[in-house]
């Protein structure tokens, strides 16, 4: 637990110290004047957008778990999808902080067993890191098409890319070839030896039997939320449409793509937030694309301003579930224990 704490307070540090730095090196005025275009009408429209993309997250959530069963209303699941976002933005753990909160908030809050909670999160996420990936995979090859980059940096970029679709690949040919992909994974790291584990072999082939069934036995749901991904994408690209306009910057469609590309690879860094990274890549990604960088580093702050919003409103679904109970949830003192003694 002491090392948890450790680790998040040491990231969170550093997080603030590459933040306070890069508002240095860009100058505060120069930042600010990019908000000479800002007005509020312009970031309500931009919350706007932004709240009808979470929403539609929340409705393929709500999708999966009706296919497994289970019908949680949507505004409870928005809820829970705040909190676990919440816990994501706040611990070095970007993407994937949240989910296991999400699982334990369905156990506790609407007695859903953690193999379907889980299940469901797992389907879910896969649809949101395609939704996501979409854009991230378009922003990466049109920055080395345009633009002229280190042979290395390349290199790595196409790298990648290239285990990154590997990965999706072998997921989705397991899922249809019916193996069982978190059975051999718990194999494969041997945690089977472990004690601890050992009770939990069990629930990981019964989260495998879900997931085939959803992903065969539901092909009519599978086809609904895969169609509905052409809206999200078109929301994501209105989202950061809006977002350009708001610092006076003409929202070039390469440019939306690079921007979204950053946004993703800056929330891999294990720092609470990607403080000080998104800003930093947003003002190499303008500075390379030929804008002033300080424009970059007030792209961030806007987008920084809504996720603050979420993490407002996640906080406040926290505060009624009970901080205490979340604040060991995150640090690891509060887990699956009762699902295991069950």
């Amino acid at each position: 637990m002491l090392k948890k704490v450790v680790v998040f307070t040491t990231a969170g540090l550093f997080g603030v110290v590459l933040f306070v730095f890069a508002l240095n090196w860009f100058g505060t005025e120069e930042i600010l004047r990019s908000f000479d275009t800002f007005t509020w009408d312009a970031f309500v429209l931009f919350l706007l957008v932004s709240f009808s993309l979470f929403s539609g997250h929340v409705w393929r959530w709500q999708m999966i778990l009706k296919c497994h069963g289970h019908s949680v209303p949507f505004w409870k699941l928005y809820r829970y999808r705040l909190e676990g976002y919440a816990a994501s933005y706040l611990t070095p753990s970007a993407f994937i902080g949240g989910e296991p909160l999400r699982a334990f908030l369905l156990k506790t809050k609407e007695d859903i067993p953690y193999t379907k909670g889980v299940s469901s999160i797992l389907i879910d996420k896969n649809f949101e890191l395609s939704v996501n990936g979409f854009f991230v995979l378009v922003g990466i090859f049109l920055l080395l098409l345009n633009f002229t980059l280190p042979k290395q940096f390349e290199v790595l970029i196409l790298a990648g890319v290239f285990f990154s679709l590997a990965i999706s690949v072998l997921i989705y040919w397991q899922l249809i070839k019916r193996k069982n992909m978190l059975h051999t994974l718990f194999l494969f790291l041997r945690l089977h030896k472990i004690s601890f584990f050992l009770s939990f072999e069990k629930k990981f082939i019964e989260t495998d039997q879900l997931l085939h069934a959803f992903f065969l036995e539901h092909k009519y749901v599978y086809k609904k939320i895969f169609l509905s991904m052409i809206l999200l994408w078109a929301l994501v690209y209105a989202e950061y449409y809006l977002a350009l306009q708001l610092i006076g910057i003409e929202p070039a469609f390469t440019l939306i793509f690079l921007v979204f590309a950053m946004v993703g690879i800056s929330f891999i860094a294990p720092i609470p937030g990607a403080l000080g990274v998104l800003e930093a890549t947003q003002a190499a990604i303008f500075s390379l694309y030929g804008a002033a960088p300080s424009a970059g580093i007030a792209l961030s702050l806007v987008i920084r301003a809504r996720d603050v919003l979420w993490v407002l409103l996640g906080l406040l679904g926290i505060g009624v579930h009970g901080m205490r109970q979340f604040y060991l949830f995150i640090i690891g003192k509060k887990s699956f224990e009762g699902e295991k003694r069950r």
